[in-house]
């Protein structure tokens, strides 16, 4: 029976989780120092979309999902984000038209 013939290319489960775990951390320490840097400065522009994008994804695909408290621990980053948009906002130049 073919089902009973494993492919002995095939990674460990162990190997598989090992992966798994080093982009998680990958993500969180690029992501994270980001964020650091965004903090130190007050402005956004150090926090890149694409890699919030991947790291999205990265969770989307592998059905992550947030406990309550990872949105609580998030909270403070998310209000701190929201408060250096708008203060970039309020300094940005209107061009002839913009309404």
């Amino acid at each position: 029976m073919a089902e009973d013939i494993q492919n002995k290319n095939a990674a460990a489960e162990d190997d598989i989780g090992t992966v798994h775990r080093m982009v998680n951390d990958g993500y969180k320490m690029k992501i994270g120092q980001q964020i650091k840097k965004a903090k130190k400065s007050k402005d956004a522009k150090h926090i890149s979309t694409p890699d919030l994008n991947a790291a999205a994804a990265w969770c989307r695909y592998n059905k992550i999902v947030g406990s309550n408290n990872a949105t609580d621990e998030l909270e403070e980053q998310i209000d701190e984000l929201d408060a250096i948009r708008k203060k970039q906002r309020g300094n940005s130049c209107r061009a002839v038209g913009d309404e």
